[in-house]
């Protein structure tokens, strides 16, 4: 999570509100539909994001929570509301 804030400039609300259908990793870029000002935009994702998100939905469709739209899943389906996000200590050696 700390590498996608860091190379993109994203908000932590954005980040933690994403979802599946907002992640085109095959053209290396992630859909905002609704920022803080209402605009929509895209973020270009890095070649090592792009590999690091890859890695994860890997790891992700193999959960019980794999069907949720949403990108982050944690044991009981929910992602993390963005307080989690907002207060978590990562380190930038915790990759996504």
């Amino acid at each position: 999570m700390f590498v996608i804030l860091r190379d993109t400039g994203m908000r932590r609300s954005e980040l933690a509100n994403m979802k599946i259908d907002d992640l085109h990793l095959d053209d290396g870029r992630i859909s905002l539909p609704l920022t803080k000002n209402g605009d929509s935009r895209q973020v270009p994702m890095s070649p090592d994001m792009r590999a690091s998100l890859a890695r994860y939905l890997r790891r992700r469709d193999r959960q019980a929570f794999a069907h949720l739209p949403d990108v982050w899943i944690g044991k009981r389906g929910a992602s993390p509301p963005t307080e989690s996000v907002r207060s978590s200590r990562m380190r930038p050696s915790e990759q996504v």
